[in-house]
This record gives C-alpha cells, structure tokens and sequence, in this order.
C-alpha cells in the first residue's frame, strides 16, 4: 500500500517535472572594440594682440555709427520721395480715371445717338418721307443710390435693399440673424418678417435685436398690404423709442425716418392720413424728401410710353421739362432725350432754352450734348451763343467738348480757336484738348497742335497739348517730344511729360544718352521711372549704371529701388560692391 501512493505520488509529480525550463547558456562577455591612441593636438600659437586694438576698435565702431545713420538718412529720404511720388502717382491715375469715365460716358452716348439716327434715316430712305416716330432703347431705371445728394444732382435716397452681413458669430443670435438675413435676401419677404419679428423677441439683448426690428418693417413695407405698413409703422416706432440712436451697423436713424416717411406715404395715399402714427411720421420727414424708387418705376413707365405711343411721349415730355424741381432731374434728362429725337425749329428752340434755362447743370448739360448732334449751323449758333453767356463751367466745357463732335467743320474750326487763343479760360481750352481723342481726331490735328505749341503761352494748356499730340500719335511725333524734352526755354512739366511719353517708345541707347545731357533732377527721375519699365537687358544696364557711378544720392537711390522691382541677379553683388565701397 505504501508502494502504491509512492508510485502515485511519482506519477503526479511528472507533468511537473516536465515543466522546468533548463537553464541558459552563460552569455559570453562583450569585449570592447580597441580605440585608436588620441593624436596630440599642436599648441595654439597665441599671436601677441597689438597695441592699439581698443583705438581701432573704436574707429571701426564709429564708422560703423556714421554708416548707419548715413543710411538712415538716406532711407528717410527715400521714403519721403517714395512717398511723394506715390501721391503724384495717384493724382494722375485720378486724373486718368476721370477721363477715361467721361469718355465712356460720352462714347456711349454718341453710340446710342448714332443708332437712333440711322435708325431714322433708313425709315426716311425707305419711305421718302419725315422719319416717322420710331421706338427708341429702353431709359434704363435709375441707379440705386444710398445716401441723400448733393445740390445739383439728381436728389432722392434709396433706400438699402439687403440688410449688413452677419458680424457678431458670438451673438446668441447670430444663427438666426444669419437665417434671416438669407430668407430677406432671396425676397421671401413674409417669412423674413417673422424670422426678423421672433429674433428681439428672443433675444432682447442681441446686439440684432434693433436691426432685426428694422429689417421686420422693410419686409413688411415690400408686402405692401394696409395691415401689413401698419404694423410696419408700429414696429418703427417701438424702433425709434426703444433705440433713439438708430440702429447699429446700418446707416443709421435717417434710414429709420425715410422708411417710416415712406410707409406714411403709402398710407396716407389710400385714406389712412388721419391716423396719429400716419401724422407722426409725415411730420417728422418735413416733406423734403425725394422718392428715387418712385421716381425709377416713373422713368421705365416713360420709356415704355415711348414705345407704346410715341407722341403720346413726345407730348409728356414737353411737360416733363417745364418742372424745376429737384426731384424730377432724372426725369427730364430722359425728357430732352425724347424730345430731340425730331430734328425741327422747335425741337432746337426747346433744347436751346432747357440748355440755358434749367436749374439743374446735368440737364443743361444733357440739352448741350443732343443740340451738338443736330446738323446745320443753327445748333451750332446756339452752342457758340452758350459758350459766350453761360456761366456754368460744366455747360461750358460741355458746349466746347461738343463742337468736336459736330460734323460741320466750321464747328471744329471754333474749337481749334478756342484753343488758340491765349486770352480763353484756361478750364475750356483743356477741355477742347481733351476732346481730340483717336476717334475724333486726326494726324492733321496733332500736326496742327504741333505748329502753335509755339504760339501757347499757359503752361498747363501747353502740358495737356502734350498730352493730346501723343494720345492722337502719327509720324513725327517722337523727334517732336524729345526736341521738347531738350527745350530748356519751355515749361519743365511740359518738358517732363514730353520726356514721359517720348520715353515710352525711345531705344534705350537714346534714352541713357538723354539722362546723361539732362541736368534737372525731376528729368533723370521720369528717365528712371522709364527704365524700370522697361523689359531690356540695356535698360537694366543703365541703372546699373546709375547706381555705379552716378553722383546724385537720390537718384541713386531710386535706381536701387527700380532694380529691386527687377528682380535681376546682379542686383545683390552690386548692392554688396556699394555698402563695402571705399568712395567717400
């Protein structure tokens, strides 16, 4: 029995046994790889410091503090200059931009006077009578306009049609506003009003809340039902009280008093005058107010009439004209477009008295331009006459710029006189200068601007007959600019901008021999100005050039700048050979 739980025991103890990991082998010791004996490094010879290091120490830091001012004197200079020429860079692109707007305009205005015209004498070829009434284009409607405007133009305020894009993403009511804004915008006008309506009633202390309010009557004024403008006045003035200072990102209380103006018109018109908010909010405008918007739909109903029943029109139109106030402007310039489509005595004697007589200097203006597009001399007595009494400077400038366009040549003989004569405003001489063009004008003008340069004593006259000579361009013109460039007896803005125009097509060659031979600063400046944009290599050479061997601080300087503009390599070694250059 004893044997038995031995061999019991024995057997138990196998799995056991079997378990025992036997021991690892012992791992041998890693020996280290020999290193190479250190190699002794030589002594550091200690050179002996001279005596007088602190002296030159002191002179190189001084030269150093002289350097450094030094370019930033010159540095301050520059940017004064920089700055200088920045403002005259933005004068005459102004000045460009000014012409360029009036051209258009007046280019605009020929082509669609040109359509009309040969639209009527097809009609007269075909029937071999009087042009019959023709439908002229669409008046286009008014442009919308924010803001009140000044005296002489076309009065009214428009109101703002979208509402200020969200700016407060912090607002607790951003969102909503944002959805709002969006719904207002797509012309959902019901559905914004309540979006609008709901936001102050949420969110009271949102900086929203007071342009929602205004938005909610906008919405509901473009509804335009009888409930709908009364709760629109109502909202106003819970706007007016609860917000005295109007609204805070749109334009203000006067868009509060114009749309409350506006909705009290609407009301008053269907019976509703009596009303105490009605009378409140008429009382409060003063009734200075121009409407733009109505007077918009007017100008489109006008047009349309035009095409419906062209006398009907016509006869409208005389009636158009004999109103003077401000709000009708736009209005009768659409009126003196109707009524000079028949070329007769009454058509000439309506547009001579409007050209004269109406308060509004966009009208008379209007009047001068259709008179210059009436042939014979009749129109051209009246344009003459007004040169001579009119007292407006527009009318006037209007009147010479037209005689260019006339087709008697007695009417460009007038202009050329006006020109000529030393003794005219100097504003009508410029604006008959400006008026040849490449479409108006000829080689044979700019050749004849040329003979009496001569002959000009004002020295702007003679800067914007510069200016016309190269606008209208032809043979000749390039030897003329540079003989001007070199004239020191004429004026020096004359001279420069000869050298500004004549530069724009001169080899390179020739123009740094100019530089060289000038001696007037403002000269080499425009020169520089010219090489800089100028794509040769030759040019880029030049301002090298300059920089180089050039005595003149400043403009070197600028010739630094211009190469910098170019991007050329040589531009760092030259910089590095003038900052280490011994030149004192």
């Amino acid at each position: 029995m004893r044997h038995l739980s031995t061999f019991t025991l024995l057997l138990a103890a196998a799995p056991v046994t079997a378990q025992v990991i036997p021991p690892r082998p012992p791992v041998p010791p890693v020996v280290a790889a020999p290193q190479p004996a250190p190699v002794p490094r030589p002594f550091a010879v200690v050179r002996p410091m001279s005596p007088d290091w602190e002296d030159r120490v002191r002179e190189m830091s001084d030269r150093v503090a002289e350097r450094a001012a030094e370019v930033q004197a010159r540095a301050q200079e520059l940017q004064e200059r920089v700055m200088e020429r920045a403002q005259e860079a933005q004068e005459r692109a102004q000045e460009r931009a000014r012409e360029a707007q009036e051209q258009s305009l007046e280019r605009a205005q020929e082509a669609r006077q040109r359509a009309i015209e040969a639209q009527e004498r097809a009609m007269s070829r075909s029937f071999d009578v009087m042009p019959l009434p023709l439908p002229l284009p669409r008046i286009p409607p008014l442009p919308p306009v924010v803001g009140q405007f000044r005296v002489g133009q076309s009065v009214g305020y428009h109101l703002p049609e979208s509402p200020p894009s969200p700016w407060a993403q912090a607002d607790p009511a951003d969102s909503l506003y944002r959805a709002a804004y969006q719904v207002l915008n797509r012309g959902d006008y019901r559905k914004a009003a309540a979006m609008f309506k709901e936001l102050p009633v949420r969110f009271q202390y949102s900086v929203y809340a007071p342009e929602s309010m205004y938005w909610q009557a906008f919405a509901l004024y473009r509804i335009g039902s009888t409930p709908d403008l009364q709760e629109a006045l109502s909202v106003l003035e819970v706007l007016k009280q609860k917000y005295p200072n109007g609204r805070t990102r749109g334009q203000g209380q006067r868009d509060v008093s114009e749309l409350s103006m506006r909705v009290a018109g609407v009301l008053s018109s269907r019976g509703l005058g009596g009303q105490e908010a009605v009378k409140r909010a008429l009382a409060q405008s003063g009734g200075s107010t121009c409407d733009s918007e109505e007077q918009s739909v007017k100008a489109q109903a006008l047009s349309a009439l035009m095409e419906t029943d062209a006398d009907a029109a016509a006869q409208l139109a005389q009636k158009i004209l004999a109103n003077k106030d401000d709000c009708s402007i736009q209005m009768r310039k659409n009126a003196v477009m109707i009524v000079s489509r028949k070329r007769d005595a009454q058509t000439l004697a309506t547009l001579t008295n409007v050209a004269k007589n109406d308060p509004s200097s966009e009208v008379r203006q209007s009047a001068v331009r259709y008179l210059a597009s009436m042939p014979g001399d009749e129109p051209l007595a009246a344009i003459e006459d007004l040169l001579k009494t009119s007292d407006d400077p527009n009318v006037q400038r209007e009147a010479v710029r037209s005689l260019t366009t006339h087709s008697s040549p007695r009417a460009r003989q007038v202009a050329r006189s006006i020109i000529e004569r030393n003794d005219a405003q100097e504003s009508l001489r410029i604006s008959a200068l400006r008026s040849f063009d490449r479409d108006r004008a000829t080689t044979e003008d700019a050749a004849w601007l040329r003979s009496i340069y001569a002959k000009v004593d004002n020295p702007r006259v003679k800067s914007e007959m510069v200016s016309t000579i190269t606008r209208i361009g032809g043979e000749g013109m390039d030897q003329w600019l540079l003989a001007l460039a070199k004239n020191e007896d004429e004026p020096l803005d004359s001279r420069n901008n000869a050298v500004r125009r004549a530069a724009q097509g001169m080899d390179i060659p020739s123009l740094g021999k100019f530089y060289d031979s000038m001696a007037q600063r403002q000269l080499r400046e425009t020169v520089i100005d010219a090489l800089s944009n100028r794509p040769e290599a030759a040019a880029t050479d030049k301002l090298l050039d300059i920089v180089k061997t050039g005595t003149d601080p400043q403009l070197r300087g600028q010739a630094i700048n211009a190469l910098t503009r170019k991007k050329d390599p040589r531009t760092t070694q030259l910089l590095l050979d003038v900052i280490d250059s011994k030149k004192p």
